[in-house]
């Protein structure tokens, strides 16, 4: 579902590296009944806040992504 292309293992851990040692960056650990569903960031760009998920595809169409964000917010 995702408009980029994935990333290898070792170049998505140099980029999860350097943006979770960002003070400008929170990112949160979704669960789902005590197990880990995913992930949800917030970051800015060009002086926005964005925000971006991703949720194990074992957990789609659950409302996960849904209740992760309303809890975020």
């Amino acid at each position: 579902m995702a408009v980029f292309p994935a990333r290898d293992r070792d170049a998505f851990m140099a980029h999860w590296r350097k943006h979770s040692a960002d003070e400008r960056v929170t990112a949160k650990t979704v669960l789902l009944d005590g197990d880990v569903a995913g992930n949800i960031v917030r970051w800015e760009q060009d002086g926005r806040s964005e925000i971006g998920y991703w949720i194990g595809k074992e957990h789609w169409g659950k409302g996960v992504a849904t209740k992760a964000l309303s809890a975020f917010l």
